[in-house]
Formats: structure tokens, sequence, C-alpha cells
């Protein structure tokens, strides 16, 4: 499979979800590890924001390692309503979502890549929705590279990476799912 764009019906929950992330009050968590993919030339691994609407399986918290999701954040329901949209005007019947997550990146020095990784070891789609102009932070899916625009939605699966953007922040929802 290629970088496949689908359609954002632009709802008023997606419309208010995305203005909520994208606002100066929305939490965010640092994670200095941007994956757990190996070390690879011309990428590194810079850190990022992050904030897990739904953690995904394998995660650890402080009783260790959990084999499923978890609902991590009190805004769970808004995100999943917007997942849930997004599915229904592609008609996509996914079984399950492993994970929602938003995540923000920031401009680095050396503006390499991240590393190389699948979300999962396991079989499994992923939907990234873009809140922001991402700035020249492009996705490469494959060798496939994608750069999105605002408000879009690309529907991919396979070893991907992303380019820092050269200027403010890259905004986006992760959502890896089953179908």
């Amino acid at each position: 499979m290629t970088i496949i764009k689908l359609d954002n019906p632009i709802t008023d929950t997606y419309k208010e979800f995305k203005s909520f992330v994208s606002s100066p009050d929305f939490p965010w968590f640092w994670e200095s590890s941007s994956t757990y993919g190996e070390e690879r030339e011309g990428h590194n691994d810079h850190g990022y924001y992050t904030h897990a609407f739904l953690k995904k399986p394998g995660q650890s918290d402080l009783r260790g390692v959990k084999w499923f999701s978890q609902a991590t954040s009190s805004y769970i329901d808004h995100a999943h309503q917007v997942a849930f949209e997004i599915f229904e005007q592609n008609n996509i019947d996914a079984q399950v979502i492993y994970r929602i997550s938003a995540n923000c990146e920031h401009p680095t020095q050396d503006g390499l890549p991240d590393l190389p990784h699948y979300d999962h070891s396991f079989p499994h789609e992923n939907i990234l929705i873009y809140l922001n102009d991402p700035h020249e932070g492009y996705t490469v899916v494959e060798e496939e590279k994608y750069l999105g625009k605002e408000d879009e939605v690309i529907l991919f699966n396979g070893l991907h990476y992303n380019f820092p953007p050269i200027k403010d922040r890259r905004l986006v929802i992760v959502i890896t799912f089953l179908r």
C-alpha cells in the first residue's frame, strides 16, 4: 500500500477538536525518543511532544507492560468521535483502534528525519490527520514522500518516518487500527 489521501468531513466535532489541540491550554507530554527504531545514518532520534488519547498496547506503566490499549486522556471520547467520522466518511470498517494520539514536533538544528519505524509489531494501518501546515515536515512511507496540508488525512501502512518542520510546529493526529 502506498499513501492514500482520504476525505476529511471537517465536521463541527473535528473543528472543535482541532481548535482545542491547537490551543495553548492543551496538555502536552514530552517523549525524549521519537521512535524505538534502529539508528540509521541520515536520521536522528529527536524528542517530541505527545498526548495519548488511547495508549497503544505494549506500553508500560508503573505496574508493568499492558498488552491492551488504554484510554489515558479525559478527551478520548472527542478523539474517538473524530476517528469515527473519518472512518465513516471513507467507508473504512475498522475492527479495533489501537492508538489515537496527538503529536507535536518543532524544528531541529540538524533538520534530519526521525528513525524509520513501524508503529506496532503486529498488523495495523495508520491514519495521519494534519492539524496545521507541516512546514516541510514531510511524511515518508516506504520511501514515498508526502507533504500534507492542513486538514488533510492520509492512510498508509509500512515502514515510515517524518521530517521535522522548518518553522513553527507540525501538529498531527495519529490513529492506528485494524480492519
